[in-house]
């Protein structure tokens, strides 16, 4: 029969349908190493969906079941709103950062329908200002927020009615903003490749 999943990486680096396609060979061939020490079962890309822009993959072999779980753990899936609870954590990226005034937020491939976290303006002045009414803006400069930055969310109110998530940021993230700063830690963000790809243009340009 196979299993079905809808992967938790968002594709949008690309700007024509040649690259889509360079785009998928790519990610396909990412997605077999990951499953290299189970050759009898297979996975394979089935379709870009259009309005979330998550691959939809299948897998079929004697492992599947073990397979799934194996990408689930190490990509991840995307998550039905109803099956979202309240108080547990969340990966996501950050999205369209500095757009609106009450606060930044996060995507973590929350499906039917899509919903986005809202990491509201007070709890970001809570965890990260200590109470202190910075302005949204100077936020975002001091700690760097751009789009697509991962960052890790315990979820904490939910509407079911209005189907909307609220969130702060999880001490996972907020620990990294810490060391980062104790320790005067300067990094690149990089998105939209592979780890092998990421790899390569390292070891090319020394």
């Amino acid at each position: 029969m196979g299993k079905k999943l809808v992967l938790k990486d968002q594709i949008y680096n690309y700007t024509s349908d040649k690259d889509l396609k360079k785009l998928k060979y790519r990610y396909q061939k990412y997605l077999e190493q990951k499953i290299k020490g189970f050759p009898s079962t297979k996975i394979n890309i089935k379709k870009l969906r259009k309005y979330d822009k998550r691959f939809e993959v299948e897998i079929t072999g004697p492992e599947e079941v073990f397979v799934f779980n194996l990408i689930k753990k190490e990509i991840g899936k995307a998550t039905n709103f109803n099956d979202v609870k309240e108080l547990q954590i969340y990966k996501g990226t950050m999205i369209d950062c500095g757009e609106v005034g009450f606060g930044i937020f996060i995507d973590c491939a929350i499906t039917n329908p899509k919903t986005d976290v809202l990491v509201t303006l007070h709890s970001l002045r809570k965890q990260l200002c200590n109470g202190k009414r910075t302005p949204l803006t100077k936020i975002i400069a001091a700690y760097d927020f751009i789009d697509k930055y991962p960052v890790y969310i315990k979820s904490e109110a939910i509407d079911p009615t209005e189907k909307k998530i609220s969130g702060i940021l999880a001490q996972k993230t907020l620990d990294l903003y810490q060391k980062c700063l104790k320790e005067d830690i300067e990094g690149v963000f990089i998105s939209g490749e592979s780890k092998g790809q990421i790899k390569k243009a390292l070891i090319k340009t020394g």
